[in-house]
């Protein structure tokens, strides 16, 4: 059986036990199997096993600007040492670029904050490693957060075996 087979079987499966989006409330059909958390955290690619769940269309398309937030931050403290890892997280810095620019913009500290960061004795002296929140990031790891939230709280809802 090929993969794109296997992934619709394995839809098919998740569909006939709970056929709900779990991010809707349970009012709007699923579609597609969502992974929380999604491969853009996880090092290495690797993914926690049992961590799928059924979203709608509109629920699991709208989640790609979220998880590359996410990832990053995910991603980035602490820092990762595995040199894969560290060529994941260049991968997110150049998708933020080209497809958040407001996000990757903004993730530049001000000059007030690198004079605090400057000041502070012992930490980043030179300023690296240090983000601004913004508004654009600051929504995206809300929204992201809520989307962990509502799938563990489902999770923890499933009776185990």
């Amino acid at each position: 059986m090929g993969q794109a087979q296997q992934r619709k079987s394995h839809l098919t499966r998740m569909l006939a036990e709970q056929p709900w989006c779990i991010y809707c409330g349970g009012e709007t059909p699923g579609s597609s199997v969502d992974h929380m958390p999604p491969i853009a955290v996880c090092d290495d690619r690797l993914r926690p096993v049992g961590m799928e769940f059924i979203a709608c269309k509109e629920c699991h398309d709208g989640t790609r600007k979220t998880d590359q937030v996410a990832g990053l931050f995910c991603r980035v403290y602490p820092n990762s040492t595995s040199p894969t890892a560290r060529q994941e997280i260049a991968k997110i810095f150049a998708g933020l670029r080209n497809n958040q620019p407001e996000v990757f913009n903004e993730l530049r500290p001000t000059r007030r904050q690198l004079q605090f960061v400057r000041s502070a004795t012992g930490v980043m002296a030179d300023g690296g490693g240090a983000f601004n929140v913004g508004d654009n990031t600051h929504e995206r790891i809300m929204q992201f957060g809520a989307r962990a939230a509502l799938a563990l709280h489902y999770r923890a809802g499933i009776p185990r075996a």
